[in-house]
């Protein structure tokens, strides 16, 4: 089932987010109008990653907006790599070394109109958030991108503000989960060392 619990404090109102089950209004102590935003998230409490730990994927064959991100991104000190259509995008992820923590998706592009590229994003690097932005948002089209595996459905036009602290966001809860995966793998070895212990001895 799909959960939306908690969303940035530092995001300006009338946000909503939704997930297949309930649809939560922004808190009223925020602005008005901001962007629509909707996001699935395992760990509220994640705090903020080391922003030179990652670099961010933007795939989007407009210039302009790519430059605004490029230049918004990069002043607080994030790496950025830049697609302009589907193939590019592909082969900057194959080429990355596990350091792309999130990727800004269009979901038109040149070489692809449709989410098979956000399906094969997410196959190739499960890991890594996929935060999609569209001019063309429907209920429908957020519920096949949550269903395929996105972090989050942006409509443009978007505040660069609200995007960069949903990028934070979202490496805060990659970070948090690759912690706890981490810290289960270390628990699951202690315990099973032991029973190696017995298996050898009972052998002997």
């Amino acid at each position: 089932m799909l959960e939306t619990h908690h969303f940035p404090e530092t995001l300006t109102s009338g946000t909503v987010v939704e997930s297949r089950d309930q649809r939560v209004a922004a808190p009223p102590n925020l602005a008005e109008n901001a962007v629509k935003l909707m996001w699935v998230t395992r760990n509220p409490s994640a705090t903020a990653a080391t922003p030179q730990s990652w670099r961010i994927l933007i795939v989007d064959d407009e210039p302009l907006l790519r430059w605004s991100l490029v230049e918004t991104l990069g002043a607080r000190g994030y790496r950025v790599v830049e697609a302009g259509d589907a193939g590019s995008a592909l082969r900057a992820l194959r080429a990355s070394d596990g350091d792309v923590g999130v990727v800004l998706l269009d979901d038109c592009l040149p070489d692809a109109h449709d989410l098979r590229l956000l399906s094969t994003l997410r196959h190739l690097s499960p890991a890594t958030p996929v935060i999609l932005m569209t001019t063309f948002s429907s209920p429908e089209l957020c519920e096949q991108a949550l269903v395929l595996g996105a972090a989050a459905v942006v409509s443009k036009p978007f505040e660069l503000a609200n995007v960069t602290a949903l990028i934070e966001w979202a490496l805060a809860a990659r970070t948090e989960r690759d912690r706890h995966a981490h810290e289960e793998e270390e628990a699951t070895g202690r315990t099973s060392a032991p029973h190696q212990e017995n298996d050898v001895m009972c052998g002997a």
